[in-house]
Protein backbone atom coordinates (compact mmCIF):
# COMPACT_ATOMS: atom_id res chain seq x y z
CA UNK A 1 0.00 0.00 0.00
CA UNK A 2 2.88 2.58 0.90
CA UNK A 3 4.98 1.27 -2.38
CA UNK A 4 1.83 2.30 -4.64
CA UNK A 5 1.16 5.77 -2.54
CA UNK A 6 4.89 6.41 -2.89
CA UNK A 7 5.04 5.36 -7.11
CA UNK A 8 1.88 7.81 -7.02
CA UNK A 9 3.31 10.81 -5.30
CA UNK A 10 6.70 10.29 -7.01
CA UNK A 11 4.17 9.84 -10.42
CA UNK A 12 2.81 13.13 -9.81
CA UNK A 13 6.03 15.00 -9.12
CA UNK A 14 7.42 14.12 -12.32
CA UNK A 15 4.47 15.48 -14.50
CA UNK A 16 5.10 18.72 -12.66
CA UNK A 17 8.36 18.70 -13.43
CA UNK A 18 7.76 17.29 -17.10
CA UNK A 19 4.54 20.34 -17.18
CA UNK A 20 7.22 23.10 -16.05
CA UNK A 21 10.04 21.64 -18.33
CA UNK A 22 7.45 21.85 -21.53
CA UNK A 23 6.65 25.14 -20.49
CA UNK A 24 10.45 26.46 -20.27
CA UNK A 25 11.25 24.37 -23.43
CA UNK A 26 7.89 26.03 -25.23
CA UNK A 27 8.72 29.76 -24.32
CA UNK A 28 12.21 28.58 -25.14
CA UNK A 29 11.16 27.71 -28.79
CA UNK A 30 8.84 30.91 -28.90
CA UNK A 31 11.58 33.32 -28.29
CA UNK A 32 14.08 31.17 -31.15
CA UNK A 33 11.31 31.46 -33.53
CA UNK A 34 10.86 35.04 -32.68
CA UNK A 35 14.76 35.97 -33.63
CA UNK A 36 15.03 33.35 -36.55
CA UNK A 37 11.48 34.16 -37.79
CA UNK A 38 12.89 35.38 -41.39
CA UNK A 39 14.55 31.62 -41.85
CA UNK A 40 11.19 30.01 -40.71
CA UNK A 41 8.93 31.07 -43.61
CA UNK A 42 10.34 27.91 -45.96
CA UNK A 43 9.49 25.94 -42.97
CA UNK A 44 5.96 27.44 -41.99
CA UNK A 45 4.98 26.99 -45.46
CA UNK A 46 6.13 23.64 -46.26
CA UNK A 47 3.94 22.42 -42.84
CA UNK A 48 1.01 24.24 -44.28
CA UNK A 49 1.49 22.15 -47.56
CA UNK A 50 1.91 19.12 -45.71
CA UNK A 51 -0.82 19.41 -43.34
CA UNK A 52 -3.34 19.86 -46.95
CA UNK A 53 -1.53 17.27 -48.99
CA UNK A 54 -1.47 14.44 -46.42
CA UNK A 55 -4.09 12.51 -46.83
CA UNK A 56 -4.20 13.09 -50.64
CA UNK A 57 -1.11 11.62 -50.89
CA UNK A 58 -2.18 8.99 -48.60
CA UNK A 59 -5.04 7.93 -50.85
CA UNK A 60 -3.36 8.03 -53.88
CA UNK A 61 -0.52 5.55 -51.88
CA UNK A 62 -3.34 3.28 -51.12
CA UNK A 63 -4.22 2.74 -54.06
CA UNK A 64 -0.80 1.67 -55.31
CA UNK A 65 1.22 4.34 -56.21
CA UNK A 66 4.42 5.05 -54.36
CA UNK A 67 4.29 7.83 -52.21
CA UNK A 68 6.75 10.03 -54.71
CA UNK A 69 4.60 9.73 -57.42
CA UNK A 70 1.37 10.82 -55.55
CA UNK A 71 3.48 13.30 -54.08
CA UNK A 72 4.09 14.71 -58.08
CA UNK A 73 0.28 14.06 -59.05
CA UNK A 74 -0.54 16.01 -55.88
CA UNK A 75 1.75 19.32 -56.82
CA UNK A 76 1.42 19.15 -60.98
CA UNK A 77 -2.70 18.92 -59.89
CA UNK A 78 -2.25 22.24 -57.75
CA UNK A 79 0.31 23.77 -60.43
CA UNK A 80 -2.96 23.14 -62.79
CA UNK A 81 -5.38 25.28 -60.97
CA UNK A 82 -2.73 27.85 -59.74
CA UNK A 83 -1.83 28.21 -63.84
CA UNK A 84 -5.35 28.33 -64.66
CA UNK A 85 -6.34 31.01 -61.85
CA UNK A 86 -3.09 33.07 -63.13
CA UNK A 87 -4.48 33.44 -66.60
CA UNK A 88 -8.31 33.39 -66.05
CA UNK A 89 -8.84 34.78 -62.60
CA UNK A 90 -5.80 36.65 -61.36
CA UNK A 91 -5.15 39.16 -63.98
CA UNK A 92 -8.49 40.95 -64.05
CA UNK A 93 -8.40 40.82 -59.82
CA UNK A 94 -4.91 42.88 -59.86
CA UNK A 95 -6.23 45.17 -62.62
CA UNK A 96 -9.10 45.86 -60.45
CA UNK A 97 -7.09 46.09 -57.03
CA UNK A 98 -4.57 48.67 -59.03
CA UNK A 99 -7.82 50.94 -60.09
CA UNK A 100 -9.51 50.49 -56.62
CA UNK A 101 -6.32 51.82 -54.83
CA UNK A 102 -5.56 54.25 -57.23
CA UNK A 103 -8.93 55.71 -56.46
CA UNK A 104 -8.74 54.63 -52.92
CA UNK A 105 -7.16 58.21 -51.65
CA UNK A 106 -10.15 59.82 -53.44
CA UNK A 107 -12.86 58.13 -51.54
CA UNK A 108 -10.90 58.26 -47.84
CA UNK A 109 -10.03 62.29 -48.63
CA UNK A 110 -14.56 62.22 -49.60
CA UNK A 111 -15.13 60.14 -46.53
CA UNK A 112 -12.75 62.47 -44.06
CA UNK A 113 -14.72 65.38 -45.70
CA UNK A 114 -18.08 64.25 -45.63
CA UNK A 115 -17.07 63.39 -41.69
CA UNK A 116 -16.31 67.28 -41.08
CA UNK A 117 -19.02 68.46 -43.10
CA UNK A 118 -21.50 66.76 -41.28
CA UNK A 119 -19.53 67.83 -37.51
CA UNK A 120 -20.02 71.53 -39.18
CA UNK A 121 -24.02 70.97 -39.77
CA UNK A 122 -24.43 69.29 -36.35
CA UNK A 123 -22.77 71.54 -33.76
CA UNK A 124 -24.17 69.42 -31.10
CA UNK A 125 -21.75 66.41 -32.28
CA UNK A 126 -18.77 68.20 -30.67
CA UNK A 127 -15.24 66.04 -32.34
CA UNK A 128 -12.52 65.75 -29.86
CA UNK A 129 -9.49 67.63 -31.47
CA UNK A 130 -7.03 63.96 -30.77
CA UNK A 131 -10.28 62.58 -32.98
CA UNK A 132 -10.05 64.99 -35.47
CA UNK A 133 -6.14 64.98 -36.15
CA UNK A 134 -6.43 61.07 -35.84
CA UNK A 135 -8.64 61.01 -39.12
CA UNK A 136 -6.19 63.25 -40.65
CA UNK A 137 -3.69 60.88 -39.64
CA UNK A 138 -4.80 58.01 -40.68
CA UNK A 139 -5.99 59.74 -43.73
CA UNK A 140 -2.40 61.01 -45.00
CA UNK A 141 -0.98 57.92 -44.21
CA UNK A 142 -3.06 55.09 -45.91
CA UNK A 143 -3.25 57.99 -49.00
CA UNK A 144 0.17 57.76 -48.95
CA UNK A 145 0.83 53.75 -48.70
CA UNK A 146 -1.92 53.59 -51.23
CA UNK A 147 0.02 55.48 -53.22
CA UNK A 148 3.25 53.65 -52.97
CA UNK A 149 1.33 49.88 -53.80
CA UNK A 150 -0.48 51.97 -57.16
CA UNK A 151 3.02 52.83 -58.23
CA UNK A 152 4.12 49.26 -57.63
CA UNK A 153 1.10 47.86 -59.32
CA UNK A 154 1.34 50.06 -62.38
CA UNK A 155 4.82 48.92 -62.97
CA UNK A 156 3.47 45.14 -62.55
CA UNK A 157 4.53 44.43 -59.21
CA UNK A 158 2.06 43.63 -56.55
CA UNK A 159 3.51 45.58 -53.30
CA UNK A 160 6.74 43.14 -53.23
CA UNK A 161 9.26 44.65 -55.21
CA UNK A 162 12.65 43.33 -55.36
CA UNK A 163 11.62 40.85 -52.64
CA UNK A 164 10.04 38.79 -55.90
CA UNK A 165 13.25 36.30 -55.96
CA UNK A 166 13.16 36.05 -51.86
CA UNK A 167 9.74 34.90 -52.61
CA UNK A 168 10.22 32.50 -55.30
CA UNK A 169 13.35 31.18 -53.53
CA UNK A 170 11.39 30.30 -50.34
CA UNK A 171 8.56 29.08 -52.06
CA UNK A 172 10.87 26.74 -53.61
CA UNK A 173 12.27 25.84 -50.69
CA UNK A 174 9.07 25.13 -49.02
CA UNK A 175 8.02 22.98 -51.68
CA UNK A 176 11.18 20.58 -51.71
CA UNK A 177 11.05 20.47 -47.54
CA UNK A 178 7.36 19.32 -48.17
CA UNK A 179 8.10 16.84 -50.64
CA UNK A 180 10.75 14.72 -48.36
CA UNK A 181 8.42 15.04 -45.24
CA UNK A 182 5.67 14.11 -47.03
CA UNK A 183 7.45 11.54 -48.29
CA UNK A 184 9.23 9.80 -45.23
CA UNK A 185 6.16 10.91 -42.96
CA UNK A 186 4.90 7.10 -42.39
CA UNK A 187 9.08 6.46 -40.94
CA UNK A 188 8.84 10.04 -39.23
CA UNK A 189 5.34 8.54 -37.17
CA UNK A 190 7.40 5.97 -36.48
CA UNK A 191 10.06 6.69 -35.12
CA UNK A 192 8.88 9.46 -32.90
CA UNK A 193 6.39 6.75 -32.14
CA UNK A 194 9.15 4.98 -30.63
CA UNK A 195 10.09 7.38 -28.18
CA UNK A 196 6.79 6.60 -26.48
CA UNK A 197 8.28 3.26 -25.00
CA UNK A 198 6.00 -0.15 -24.88
CA UNK A 199 2.82 -0.88 -26.73
CA UNK A 200 0.92 1.24 -24.88
CA UNK A 201 2.69 4.20 -24.97
CA UNK A 202 2.95 3.74 -29.02
CA UNK A 203 -0.49 3.31 -29.08
CA UNK A 204 -1.54 6.41 -26.72
CA UNK A 205 0.79 8.35 -28.80
CA UNK A 206 -0.56 7.32 -32.29
CA UNK A 207 -4.07 7.86 -30.94
CA UNK A 208 -3.17 11.64 -29.53
CA UNK A 209 -1.54 12.55 -32.68
CA UNK A 210 -4.03 11.21 -34.68
CA UNK A 211 -7.01 13.05 -33.11
CA UNK A 212 -4.77 16.17 -32.67
CA UNK A 213 -4.23 16.46 -36.42
CA UNK A 214 -7.56 15.34 -37.52
CA UNK A 215 -8.71 18.32 -35.26
CA UNK A 216 -6.16 21.20 -36.85
CA UNK A 217 -6.34 20.10 -40.35
CA UNK A 218 -9.97 20.36 -39.81
CA UNK A 219 -10.31 23.87 -38.28
CA UNK A 220 -7.43 25.07 -41.43
CA UNK A 221 -9.97 23.46 -44.01
CA UNK A 222 -13.19 25.11 -42.16
CA UNK A 223 -11.49 28.41 -42.28
CA UNK A 224 -10.70 28.48 -45.69
CA UNK A 225 -13.63 27.44 -46.90
CA UNK A 226 -15.69 29.64 -44.78
CA UNK A 227 -13.50 32.26 -46.09
CA UNK A 228 -14.00 31.14 -49.99
CA UNK A 229 -17.78 31.82 -49.13
CA UNK A 230 -18.15 34.88 -47.65
CA UNK A 231 -16.01 36.14 -50.14
CA UNK A 232 -17.95 34.89 -53.05
CA UNK A 233 -20.80 36.37 -51.16
CA UNK A 234 -19.68 39.42 -50.76
CA UNK A 235 -18.36 39.67 -54.06
CA UNK A 236 -21.66 38.86 -55.63
CA UNK A 237 -23.76 41.14 -53.36
CA UNK A 238 -21.58 44.17 -54.26
CA UNK A 239 -22.22 42.98 -57.41
CA UNK A 240 -25.81 43.31 -57.74
CA UNK A 241 -26.20 46.29 -55.60
CA UNK A 242 -23.93 47.98 -58.23
CA UNK A 243 -20.94 48.88 -56.00
CA UNK A 244 -18.09 48.89 -57.34
CA UNK A 245 -14.64 47.11 -57.23
CA UNK A 246 -17.09 44.26 -56.05
CA UNK A 247 -14.64 41.26 -56.65
CA UNK A 248 -11.46 42.84 -55.00
CA UNK A 249 -13.73 44.02 -52.08
CA UNK A 250 -14.86 39.88 -52.18
CA UNK A 251 -11.13 39.24 -51.48
CA UNK A 252 -10.94 41.30 -48.77
CA UNK A 253 -13.67 40.48 -47.15
CA UNK A 254 -12.57 36.77 -47.56
CA UNK A 255 -8.84 36.97 -46.42
CA UNK A 256 -10.03 39.55 -43.54
CA UNK A 257 -12.66 37.20 -42.31
CA UNK A 258 -10.15 34.88 -40.95
CA UNK A 259 -9.46 37.24 -38.27
CA UNK A 260 -12.14 37.56 -35.66
CA UNK A 261 -13.61 41.19 -34.63
CA UNK A 262 -11.07 43.43 -37.51
CA UNK A 263 -12.45 41.19 -40.42
CA UNK A 264 -16.07 42.18 -40.60
CA UNK A 265 -14.80 45.85 -39.64
CA UNK A 266 -12.25 46.04 -42.46
CA UNK A 267 -14.22 44.51 -44.78
CA UNK A 268 -17.37 46.27 -44.17
CA UNK A 269 -15.49 49.99 -44.14
CA UNK A 270 -13.94 48.73 -47.35
CA UNK A 271 -17.57 48.12 -49.02
CA UNK A 272 -19.19 51.60 -47.40
CA UNK A 273 -16.54 54.12 -48.81
CA UNK A 274 -16.69 52.60 -52.23
CA UNK A 275 -20.77 52.52 -52.12
CA UNK A 276 -20.19 56.41 -51.19
CA UNK A 277 -19.38 57.70 -54.56
CA UNK A 278 -22.44 55.97 -55.75
CA UNK A 279 -25.12 57.14 -53.26
CA UNK A 280 -25.80 57.09 -49.76
CA UNK A 281 -28.25 54.80 -50.24
CA UNK A 282 -25.66 52.24 -52.05
CA UNK A 283 -23.72 53.23 -48.69
CA UNK A 284 -26.29 51.59 -46.59
CA UNK A 285 -27.27 48.37 -48.72
CA UNK A 286 -23.35 47.71 -48.50
CA UNK A 287 -23.42 48.36 -45.15
CA UNK A 288 -26.48 45.57 -44.64
CA UNK A 289 -24.94 43.55 -46.56
CA UNK A 290 -21.76 43.17 -44.69
CA UNK A 291 -24.02 43.02 -41.38
CA UNK A 292 -25.91 40.57 -42.58
CA UNK A 293 -23.03 38.21 -43.85
CA UNK A 294 -21.08 39.03 -40.52
CA UNK A 295 -24.01 37.27 -38.89
CA UNK A 296 -24.38 34.37 -41.05
CA UNK A 297 -21.08 33.52 -40.94
CA UNK A 298 -21.19 34.03 -36.98
CA UNK A 299 -24.10 32.32 -36.50
CA UNK A 300 -24.64 29.49 -38.89
CA UNK A 301 -21.69 28.81 -41.05
CA UNK A 302 -18.74 28.82 -38.70
CA UNK A 303 -21.10 26.71 -35.82
CA UNK A 304 -22.55 24.52 -38.83
CA UNK A 305 -19.05 23.76 -40.78
CA UNK A 306 -16.70 23.74 -38.04
CA UNK A 307 -18.75 21.26 -35.92
CA UNK A 308 -18.47 18.87 -39.35
CA UNK A 309 -14.37 20.05 -39.08
CA UNK A 310 -13.76 19.31 -35.56
CA UNK A 311 -16.91 17.38 -34.44
CA UNK A 312 -18.01 19.60 -31.86
CA UNK A 313 -21.54 20.87 -31.35
CA UNK A 314 -22.10 24.37 -32.88
CA UNK A 315 -23.54 25.56 -29.43
CA UNK A 316 -20.39 24.37 -28.07
CA UNK A 317 -18.03 26.36 -30.28
CA UNK A 318 -20.03 29.44 -29.60
CA UNK A 319 -19.51 29.11 -25.83
CA UNK A 320 -15.92 28.49 -27.06
CA UNK A 321 -15.82 31.45 -28.62
CA UNK A 322 -16.88 33.74 -26.02
CA UNK A 323 -14.50 31.90 -23.68
CA UNK A 324 -11.63 32.53 -25.64
CA UNK A 325 -12.58 36.33 -26.47
CA UNK A 326 -12.61 36.59 -22.27
CA UNK A 327 -9.69 35.37 -21.33
CA UNK A 328 -7.82 36.23 -24.41
CA UNK A 329 -9.46 38.57 -26.42
CA UNK A 330 -8.69 38.48 -30.27
CA UNK A 331 -5.94 35.77 -29.75
CA UNK A 332 -8.48 33.50 -27.84
CA UNK A 333 -11.29 33.92 -29.96
CA UNK A 334 -8.46 32.63 -33.11
CA UNK A 335 -7.34 29.77 -31.58
CA UNK A 336 -10.50 28.99 -29.44
CA UNK A 337 -12.35 26.27 -31.91
CA UNK A 338 -9.22 24.08 -32.55
CA UNK A 339 -8.40 24.47 -28.80
CA UNK A 340 -12.49 22.96 -28.12
CA UNK A 341 -11.65 20.25 -30.51
CA UNK A 342 -8.36 19.18 -29.20
CA UNK A 343 -9.67 19.18 -25.53
CA UNK A 344 -12.76 17.38 -26.49
CA UNK A 345 -10.89 14.73 -28.92
CA UNK A 346 -8.53 14.09 -25.31
CA UNK A 347 -11.27 13.89 -23.19
CA UNK A 348 -13.16 11.03 -25.85
CA UNK A 349 -10.10 8.75 -25.96
CA UNK A 350 -8.82 9.12 -22.19
CA UNK A 351 -12.26 8.67 -21.06
CA UNK A 352 -13.65 5.68 -22.97
CA UNK A 353 -9.86 4.05 -22.35
CA UNK A 354 -10.24 4.24 -18.67
CA UNK A 355 -14.33 3.09 -18.39
CA UNK A 356 -14.02 0.86 -21.13
CA UNK A 357 -17.11 2.40 -22.60
CA UNK A 358 -17.94 3.88 -26.11
CA UNK A 359 -19.03 7.70 -25.36
CA UNK A 360 -18.84 9.06 -28.72
CA UNK A 361 -21.07 7.62 -31.47
CA UNK A 362 -21.18 8.73 -35.34
CA UNK A 363 -24.63 10.95 -34.59
CA UNK A 364 -23.21 12.32 -31.17
CA UNK A 365 -24.31 15.83 -30.36
CA UNK A 366 -21.51 17.04 -27.78
CA UNK A 367 -19.31 13.80 -28.07
CA UNK A 368 -19.16 13.08 -31.93
CA UNK A 369 -16.90 10.34 -33.84
CA UNK A 370 -14.87 11.65 -36.24
CA UNK A 371 -16.49 10.86 -39.51
CA UNK A 372 -12.87 10.98 -41.35
CA UNK A 373 -10.99 8.37 -38.97
CA UNK A 374 -11.88 5.55 -41.41
CA UNK A 375 -9.78 7.50 -44.04
CA UNK A 376 -6.91 6.41 -45.49
CA UNK A 377 -3.65 7.93 -42.90
CA UNK A 378 -0.14 7.71 -43.60
CA UNK A 379 0.03 5.05 -40.46
CA UNK A 380 -2.13 3.04 -42.44
CA UNK A 381 -0.84 2.97 -45.67
CA UNK A 382 2.26 0.00 -46.27
CA UNK A 383 5.71 1.61 -46.22
CA UNK A 384 8.84 -0.56 -47.00
CA UNK A 385 11.32 1.87 -45.48
CA UNK A 386 9.76 1.75 -42.18
CA UNK A 387 9.33 -2.11 -42.31
CA UNK A 388 12.80 -2.11 -43.12
CA UNK A 389 13.59 0.06 -40.13
CA UNK A 390 11.92 -1.78 -37.72
CA UNK A 391 13.20 -5.36 -38.81
CA UNK A 392 16.61 -3.81 -38.02
CA UNK A 393 15.59 -2.56 -34.64
CA UNK A 394 14.15 -5.80 -33.71
CA UNK A 395 17.71 -7.78 -35.30
CA UNK A 396 19.54 -5.29 -33.33
CA UNK A 397 17.45 -5.97 -30.44
CA UNK A 398 17.40 -9.73 -30.64
CA UNK A 399 21.49 -9.94 -30.91
CA UNK A 400 21.52 -7.19 -27.69
CA UNK A 401 19.37 -9.88 -26.23
CA UNK A 402 21.84 -12.74 -26.54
Amino acid sequence: MMAEKRESLVRGALLIWALIGAAILAAGIIWLAARISAALVPFVVAALVVFMLRRPVARLSANGLSRGKAIGICYLIAASVLTLSGLFVIPPLVEQAREFISAFPKYLEYASQLWFRLQAQYTDMAIPDWLRDAVLVARDTISAQLGDWSRMLAAGVLGVGGRAVGFVINLFLALVLAFFVLRDLPIFKDEILRLAGGAEGRQDATEVFGRITRVVEGWMRGQGTIAVIVGVLTWVGLEVLGVPYAAIIGVIAGITNLIPYLGPIVGGAVAAIAAAFVSPMHVLYAVLWIVALQQLESLFLQPRIMSDRINVHPALIIFSLLVGAQVAGFVGMLFAMPVAGILSALFVYYFEKHTDSQLATEHGALFRKASCESEPDDSDEPNEAAEALEASVNDVTDEERK
